[in-house]
């Protein structure tokens, strides 16, 4: 650490290895740069906010133009920026993050180069832990001690009551509240802190501040006193029935209901594109009849956990735990592989599994399990007693768990194909499987492949000229010559966009949402198939005319943020709703017409 003539410190980064080529970085950050341009060019607002922060960074010196001589020098990182709104903050509104942990072409960030500094916790507040960068927090406390004992009120609380970039202190008097405020501005103007968002229960500390300053108003402080306006919080309490829950809520006995929702869960844990964290549970549609959701596999030693990420299981603890656990939740089941399904089936204890399901589920309360990853070709050369090991593992789970109900999970285009004798039916007996299954899920998310057809409508047309696609019409007719139980089966349809195959790999799962297709638009609009209205309507129709009720596909990544402006977060489940009850009154809206 250095000091300039001007009496601030410069702190080199603490890289881990001396120089580190960190790879490519560029790409990525340009690729971040023109979705950002695309939102600000839809919001001249925005854009002007965002150009007055960039201006201020760079006046106040925190960034510079590239040098031309230092243009083609491979020890660089290019950082991607975005915006946080915070409408109502007394301060900035409009903040920039600079997300240094976006990965290079290595695999690897600028974040992950470098000493990240000690874990910081404070007694005061136990639940709250984070890392500092240690350059912040060097030159805090050098600032601190080299010139703290000119001002040593100030340098007692950046040393001791400073947390990231907070300041939470307090006087014994009100005679010494102001001094240390003033020592504090003084101290902190040595490397141009600007000290904002003051807050107070004394107005004399915040009169002497700038009233862009301040969190709070002089005339908001705390007062008990009968004729205060601010005396405290008043909690509003919704009707609830007598058994303490939500009247909104309405309880099944058995089944998934009408229109049940399939959670996802998905969230980007860096804030860098969609949201830092899930959608709570407790904003989801009243309409949710039941929750769905994919998080568990069964390894081979028996042990049943998450599938995905860790947090699946907390997400999964969330949905059963809501409300006191009024809301049946049904949870997708698997083997980690084919082969393992095959193994579990043809030569796996169906007892010891039973007991392990038993066990999670002492756990997670869940009301149903969907088997899923069994269907065909997965178990195309299988024993000609598929059928009898199959009736034996499905009884022995619901023999030693008798309230759970067990589901299979098969797509609609392959129930064509194998009616069409396309595929080989033999293994899709439905005769013997209705005889142990509680129901069927048809999912509608492979129906076809994404392409420049399906862009506008999506992927499950009512009908279709070529031959090669498939159409709701054809499935209709092939519902008709199968043995499936049809009283017995529910339709998942997606209420969210589907990207072309080959733009997978370049997007996170919480950005398939119509949330980020109405935001950048011009950026997906060829690249995603996205069902419009009408569709969404024919859709629910179709699954109140053939199935016991419908699944709306990652309810939670519909249009999260109102970015396509129907004003309704969930707009697609509730177009599709209206279409299963035959509401004359359809939903409309500009942006999926």
């Amino acid at each position: 650490m250095t000091r300039l003539s001007s009496g601030r410190f410069v702190v080199t980064l603490p890289f881990l290895k001396s120089s580190p080529l960190l790879g490519d970085s560029k790409t990525l950050a340009f690729q971040r740069f023109k979705a950002l341009k695309y939102r600000l060019i839809r919001n001249k607002n925005l854009q002007a906010q965002y150009a007055e922060f960039m201006h201020d960074y760079l006046t106040a010196g925190h960034m510079e133009l590239i040098p031309p001589s230092e243009l083609g020098n491979p020890y660089h990182y290019y950082i991607p920026h975005h915006c946080v709104l915070k409408p109502d903050s007394l301060t900035t509104k409009l903040r920039v993050v600079f997300n240094a942990s976006a990965k290079t072409s290595a695999g690897i960030s600028l974040n992950e180069s470098m000493h990240t500094g000690p874990k910081y916790c404070n007694m005061i507040f136990k639940s709250y832990c984070s890392d500092l960068d240690s350059g912040t927090l060097r030159t805090v406390r050098e600032l601190a001690t080299v010139d703290g004992a000119t001002w040593p009120l100030a340098s007692s609380v950046l040393l001791n009551d400073t947390f990231v970039d907070e300041v939470l202190t307090g006087a014994n008097t009100i005679e010494e509240a102001p001094q240390c405020q003033s020592q504090l501005i003084s101290l902190c103007a040595i490397e141009q802190f600007q000290l904002r968002k003051w807050a107070s229960n004394n107005s004399q500390i915040l009169q002497t501040v700038a009233e862009e300053d301040r969190a709070i108003s002089p005339s908001v402080l705390l007062d008990t006193s009968e004729q205060s306006d601010l005396r405290g919080l008043k909690l509003v309490s919704k009707p609830i029935s007598e058994t303490g829950k939500n009247q909104n809520w309405k309880k099944l006995e058995t089944g998934l209901g009408d229109s049940s929702c399939r959670y996802s869960g998905n969230f980007d844990s860096y804030n860098e594109i969609c949201h830092k964290d899930v959608v709570k549970i407790k904003k989801l549609p009243k309409e949710c009849t039941a929750f769905v959701f994919d998080g568990v596999v069964c390894n081979k030693d028996y042990e049943i956990t998450y599938a995905w990420i860790p947090e699946d299981l907390d997400h999964l603890k969330s949905l059963v735990d809501f409300e006191d656990g009024i809301h049946n939740v049904y949870l997708f089941y698997k083997h980690r592989t084919l082969e393992d399904w095959s193994d579990a089936l043809f030569s796996g204890d169906f007892k010891i599994e039973a007991q392990k399901v038993q066990e999670f589920i002492g756990k997670y309360a869940v009301k149903g399990l969907i088997l899923n990853g069994m269907e065909y070709p997965a178990l195309e050369n299988c024993e000609s007693d598929f059928y009898k090991k199959f009736t034996d593992y499905v009884t022995d789970i619901k023999t030693t768990n008798p309230d759970l109900e067990i589901g299979f999970y098969l797509s609609a285009r392959t129930l064509i194909l194998s009616v069409n004798k396309e595929l080989n039916s033999t293994w899709f007996d439905f005769c013997k499987m209705n005889e142990v299954l509680d129901f069927y899920v048809i999912e509608f998310a492979t129906f076809n492949e994404c392409c420049d057809v399906f862009l506008h409508g999506g992927i499950t047309p009512m009908e279709s000229k070529d031959p090669a696609v498939m159409t709701l019409t054809k499935f209709a007719t092939a519902l008709k010559q199968s043995t499936i139980a049809k009283e017995k089966m529910y339709f998942e349809f997606l209420i969210s966009p589907i990207s072309k195959p080959k733009e997978k790999a370049n997007l996170l799962p919480c950005q398939y949402s119509y949330n980020e297709y109405c935001e950048y638009r011009e950026i997906y609009k060829g690249k995603w198939c996205v069902d419009d209205q009408d569709i969404l309507y024919e859709k629910g129709k179709f699954a109140k005319k053939y199935s016991k009720g419908f699944i709306g596909r990652d309810i939670d990544l519909v249009d999260r943020d109102n970015k396509c402006e129907c004003d309704n977060k969930y707009i697609t489940f509730y177009m599709m709703l209206k279409g299963y009850t035959d509401a004359i009154d359809k939903l409309t809206c500009i942006a999926l017409s």
